[in-house]
């Protein structure tokens, strides 16, 4: 009888032993498989946040238009860099933009005329500047032609949403006139100056038939402000 007790106390010992060998193996080998399907589910999310990235790096490129152009020179890349510096600063009296942008090259006017058209429209004093920079620049019909084209442009309704209408109506006499119709004022007022200094490019009838058509469209632009300044440079320069 004792033989059997100690057999039997054997017998229960083994089986113990195996059941927990049973268990810790059945869950030792679900935890790892539990593991598995979490880091496999880790992978999938950065995968997908990864994808999910990606539209705000393509929303970041009209950045690059910031960057030299490939084809320019190194003197022509210093100075777009710095023209991008004074745009970002909004500094109109920054002292480098009479020392450096008084003869542009027909190639970075090209390109003001492309960054002119990629700049939101209510970047008033991005776009007024380059107007600024090309009518106090003028080489060519092309400039003239574009000149022209920011007087067929609609008038910017508020400087935070050119569509919307703000409490001071575009279209009457107000403080934030001159900040909305930048662009179109800057080109007049640089017209009228190389005017009045006696400009040798504007004695060409060709340019002075150009003029015209300039100072014609800026006397129709639906703003007064422009209108009337439009009208003063024709009174006093008859072309």
């Amino acid at each position: 009888m004792r033989n059997n007790s100690v057999v039997l106390k054997i017998l229960f010992f083994t089986g113990v032993l195996l059941l927990g060998a049973l268990l810790f193996f059945k869950y030792s080998h679900r935890g790892t498989s539990t593991n598995a399907v979490e880091k496999n589910e880790v992978a999938v999310s950065l995968k997908d946040n990864k994808s999910e990235v990606q539209p705000l790096t393509i929303l970041s490129e009209p950045k690059e238009v910031e960057k030299a152009p490939a084809q320019f020179n190194s003197e022509e890349q210093r100075k777009w860099g710095m023209i991008q510096e004074i745009m970002k600063s909004k500094n109109d009296n920054d002292p480098r933009l009479d020392k450096e942008f008084r003869d542009m090259t027909l190639a970075f006017h090209a390109e003001l005329f492309h960054q002119y058209q990629t700049l939101p429209m209510e970047s008033r004093n991005e776009r007024g500047l380059i107007a600024f920079l090309i009518a106090r620049d003028i080489k060519n019909s092309q400039d003239m032609e574009f000149l022209k084209s920011i007087y067929n442009e609609k008038p910017c309704m508020s400087l935070n949403d050119c569509t919307t209408t703000s409490e001071s109506d575009p279209h009457l006499a107000g403080i934030d006139q001159t900040s909305v119709n930048y662009p179109q004022l800057a080109a007049l007022y640089q017209i009228e100056k190389q005017l009045n200094s006696g400009n040798k490019i504007f004695e060409s009838n060709d340019f002075k038939d150009q003029l015209r058509q300039v100072l014609a469209h800026a006397s129709q632009f639906p703003v007064p402000m422009v209108q009337k300044k439009a009208d003063a440079i024709k009174a006093a320069h008859p072309l």
